[in-house]
């Protein structure tokens, strides 16, 4: 497992704005691309689903 580097955290307020914190020895752009990683990974795994193949519904015979 790997050692920690810093933290980000990610506030979420309940009128819908967000605070980001983070160590100030951090540069910026560390914090931005570490963000970026995690939201296109999230993304990816909550994105659409291949679609189910088609079921050719029930056949149905009429009896005589």
């Amino acid at each position: 497992m790997s050692e920690i580097q810093y933290v980000i955290s990610v506030i979420v307020y309940e009128d819908g704005h967000c605070d980001v914190m983070w160590d100030s020895s951090v540069p910026m752009e560390h914090c931005y691309e570490a963000l970026k990683q995690v939201t296109d990974d999230m993304a990816e795994a909550l994105g659409p689903k291949p679609p189910a193949p088609q079921n050719q519904g029930a056949k149905i015979l009429r009896l005589k």
